[in-house]
């Protein structure tokens, strides 16, 4: 049988963040993360080489916020 899990991607400027939140999710055997990033301008790069199902944005960081991001 095969389990599709969700590809998550997880974006926040403090890393403290992304580390709880990943911690959070590998609890879960329907997620995936795929990638992590405290940077969005790096995010926003690399998003076009990955295909998220799911997406993790804070909306408050530094040059980009969540919302310029997605705009993209």
């Amino acid at each position: 049988m095969t389990t599709n899990r969700l590809k998550t991607i997880i974006i926040d400027d403090e890393a403290r963040a992304v580390n709880l939140l990943t911690g959070m999710l590998s609890a879960i055997p329907a997620v995936e993360v795929t990638g992590t990033f405290t940077d969005p301008v790096h995010a926003l790069t690399e998003l076009r080489h990955h295909n998220p199902d799911l997406l993790l944005l804070d909306i408050q960081m530094p040059r980009l916020n969540g919302f310029e991001l997605l705009r993209g």
